[in-house]
């Protein structure tokens, strides 16, 4: 699988997307990006091909100084469906992930990230699927595949396909947590009112993940069965180029790197858990029941952590006895 067989847009496509810049489309998408030339292509190549096309692409350059700007200008040029807008000052992925979501107009809404890609079914099969649901359903996403630096196969992530489908919101809080891996739902397909009701992405390390809780606590989050996502696994992916805390924190947030106090990501990640849980427009009732199915979920991952540690630990010893 190759960017250039896999995802480039058709003239149909081309010629679809020739309607009033000024109408709001059926779905936005955001793409964030700082310094993305190596990927940026095929992923805005994956959004242009898209079977659904009554959609846009927001593209947020957080003050690359690569050949991004003139990759992304050129698709614009190309598509009237592609709004390019470009920062002078770095101010961190969370500022451009959450600047997509001001300017989208659809009300649907899904992230892209510039290294990764999708199937052309994708916005279809999600939108069809969030369009079909009650209102009780407010994210979709579809089974990803892994993909390496030149997009290809690497491994199906994940055989199970897990919906945190649970009627009440402190079971979807126990079965998010269980399942979050890779946090994949965050590049879901979401409607765009319920998202602009969240903290959205926050200055702070796993605040993705604290989105993904405030979401599941408002509705449920459908994964369909096919493998429409793709993402790629490199080495100047964020969570393996930024190693220390710090640098993780600054990813988010530049002015993480100017402060000589860093709060631990840990605690500050459960801070921000117990206030998404605070803010939920839920009953003191369920919010208790959440706060505890939080906690329990978090010592179950520690014991689970706990248990797989000390079994390396015995089978260093038993290969150590052995040798």
């Amino acid at each position: 699988m190759t960017p250039d067989s896999t995802c480039p847009p058709t003239s149909t496509q081309r010629a679809s997307a020739g309607r009033g810049a000024s109408a709001a489309p059926v779905v936005s998408v955001g793409l964030p990006v700082h310094n993305g030339q190596q990927y940026i292509d095929y992923a805005i190549r994956c959004v242009r091909a898209q079977t659904l096309t009554d959609m846009e692409l927001i593209i947020s350059d957080n003050a690359s100084t690569d050949d991004t700007e003139r990759i992304c200008r050129a698709h614009a040029s190309e598509d009237p469906r592609i709004r390019y807008f470009r920062h002078e000052v770095n101010r961190g992925a969370a500022f451009n992930f959450n600047f997509t979501v001001d300017k989208a107009r659809g009300p649907f809404f899904k992230w892209i990230a510039h290294d990764d890609g999708c199937e052309p079914r994708f916005l279809e099969r999600c939108v069809a699927a969030l369009e079909e649901a009650d209102e009780s359903v407010v994210l979709c996403h579809a089974r990803s595949t892994l993909i390496d630096e030149q997009g290809e196969f690497l491994a199906h992530y994940g055989e199970e396909h897990t919906c945190i489908d649970a009627d009440r919101p402190h079971d979807r809080v126990r079965q998010l947590t269980e399942h979050l891996f890779l946090c994949t739902y965050v590049f879901g397909v979401m409607r765009t009112e319920v998202l602009r009701q969240t903290s959205r992405i926050g200055p702070y390390v796993s605040s993705d993940i604290v989105l993904l809780l405030e979401l599941a606590l408002r509705g449920k989050l459908l994964v369909l069965p096919e493998f429409l996502d793709q993402r790629r696994v490199h080495d100047e992916s964020s969570r393996r180029k930024h190693h220390s805390a710090r640098e993780l924190a600054a990813w988010f947030d530049t002015k993480w790197a100017r402060r000589r106090v860093l709060v631990p990501p840990r605690i500050r990640y459960a801070c921000e858990a117990l206030r998404a849980i605070a803010r939920a427009p839920l009953p003191l009732a369920e919010r208790i029941r959440c706060v505890a199915a939080l906690t329990l979920a978090g010592a179950r991952r520690r014991f689970s952590a706990m248990t797989k540690m000390r079994s390396a630990v015995e089978e260093a010893v038993a290969e150590r006895a052995r040798a």
